[in-house]
């Protein structure tokens, strides 16, 4: 507040000294000219049944308070994603990370995301200060929400009951009005195929091919075959992928295998350590029968569960001694 003469002060030359005291923030200033002659009076000045001092409080009160509700938004900023793909479990829920840098209060902001190619049916969007309902993909209906805080730019989207068509490209799509930034990230589902079908053919020496075949897997799984002591066996191995129409991996594996190294061996596709099918089979090399040997069981099929898969090998004979 001042008081000053007519045309004697303006903005920008009143100088004078300031006193002593202070009252809601507000300091009293006196002129050089008078520095006996003006003082506020002790009791407070009233307009229309509103005391000064109440009148400068509130004053107070309404600049701080417009100040925390309206924090000033810089001119530029980014948005941020990890880097690498987000993977998640069919079925499961998943969160795809982004935020802002530096960090600032994405509440006034518009937050947008979608996938390539479709800014205008988003996956979700938020704007005028709420999740808006309309437009939006239908496809993401009730499985969508932004998760963590926006008040320190936290943006990041969570997604739950995860389908196989979810897998992609998202886009995070942040703007102020006045200026814009965009990040990418990758989801990938993981998806367990079906359990291994090993089976065993000669190939007229000491050794036999052993091949293990598995289907419908995402991503791209890895193969690896042990013998009865659980060692890899990586020599003479073969593997081979393909993708289906619905873009799931199938594998082929096949290797020369000796029956006298082990008694049984493994064929183990996988994702994981925990996300795995394994099956089993005896390699078994038919040797052409004695007199004294006779042949029964013409064909003779094993099924064998092991972990979470089913190993399924055949034998053409089986030899029996007669008596």
């Amino acid at each position: 507040m001042e008081w000053h003469k007519k045309e004697a002060c303006t903005l920008e030359n009143c100088d004078g000294a300031v006193l002593g005291k202070e009252a809601a923030g507000v300091q009293i200033v006196i002129g050089d000219e008078h520095p006996s002659k003006v003082a506020l009076p002790h009791q407070p000045i009233a307009f229309g049944g509103l005391k000064l001092e109440k009148m400068l409080t509130g004053v107070v009160w309404l600049i701080v308070s417009v100040s925390l509700c309206h924090a000033e938004v810089p001119d530029t900023f980014s948005v941020l994603v990890p880097d690498g793909s987000v993977s998640a479990e069919l079925g499961a829920s998943v969160v795809l990370p982004c935020g802002l840098s530096p960090s600032l209060s994405a509440v006034e902001l518009e937050v947008r995301w979608h996938r390539p190619s479709k800014y205008n049916t988003p996956v979700l969007l938020y704007k005028d200060l709420k999740i808006q309902e309309s437009p939006a993909d239908p496809q993401y209906r009730d499985r969508v929400s932004l998760i963590g805080s926006l008040e320190e730019g936290n943006v990041s989207l969570k997604l739950e009951r995860v389908t196989q068509s979810d897998r992609g490209e998202y886009e995070c799509y942040v703007s102020s009005g006045i200026w814009y930034d965009k990040a990418e990230t990758l989801l990938s589902i993981k998806i367990l195929g079906s359990p291994p079908v090993l089976s065993v053919t000669e190939t007229g020496g000491e050794q036999v091919n052993v091949t293990c075949v598995s289907d419908g897997w995402s991503p791209q799984p890895t193969v690896t075959w042990r013998d009865r002591e659980g060692k890899d066996i990586k020599h003479d191995s073969n593997v081979m992928y393909e993708k289906d129409t619905k873009d799931l991996v199938s594998v082929s594996s096949w290797l020369l295998f000796s029956p006298s190294e082990s008694e049984w061996i493994s064929c183990s596709v996988s994702l994981s350590d925990q996300k795995k099918r394994e099956g089993r089979v005896m390699p078994y090399i038919h040797h052409k029968p004695r007199d004294n040997v006779g042949m029964v069981a013409d064909e003779l099929s094993l099924n064998e569960n092991i972990g979470h898969g089913t190993g399924k090998f055949r034998f053409k004979s089986w030899p029996c001694l007669l008596r």
